[in-house]
């Protein structure tokens, strides 16, 4: 099962070591700016599960991150770009990231770095502290990223198209 989740990590489906972050519009300016800071976007603060871990009866703040950053290997994850999936495409921005050493993944229980192998903690966190709304399959950092494309409007459409 490590065999096969290693290479799922490697090949994924976008082997061009690109990954994909959806976001709304109104973030355009800030990501020109400043690139992908972690935070908590929409999508997350709806969860339950968010909830949950902000609750101070069940998680001592001080074991909380401050933000996280999602991606896909699959450019769809536009969709995401404000609360639940949009169909919207002019809401839209998909921001293209390399990946890099501070982009983990989890698959099943367990964390990954970027080159698959194995990890026990993630920037002095162990991984069984992590915020478990992290899920299966999500590629994730808690540090900031360059983005190296940032798709919208007709740009972002031809892309999709491509796919």
């Amino acid at each position: 099962m490590k065999h096969l989740i290693k290479k799922l990590l490697r090949e994924g489906l976008d082997s061009s070591g690109k990954l994909y972050h959806g976001t709304h519009i109104k973030n355009l300016e800030d990501i020109k700016k400043y690139g992908l800071i972690p935070d908590f976007g929409d999508v997350v603060k709806s969860t339950e599960m968010y909830q949950y871990y902000m609750d101070d009866n069940y998680i001592n703040p001080e074991d909380r991150v401050e933000g996280v950053l999602f991606f896909s290997d699959n450019p769809d994850t536009w969709s995401y770009s404000h609360f639940g999936k949009t169909k919207n495409i002019e809401e839209a921005i998909l921001v293209v990231v390399e990946k890099n050493d501070s982009i983990f993944r989890k698959m099943g229980d367990s964390f990954y770095d970027i080159n698959g192998n194995e990890v026990e903690s993630i920037d002095y966190i162990d991984t069984d502290k992590l915020p478990f709304f992290i899920e299966d399959g999500d590629y994730f950092s808690f540090e900031e990223q360059e983005p190296i494309e940032i798709l919208y409007g007709d740009k972002l459409k031809n892309y999709i198209s491509q796919y």
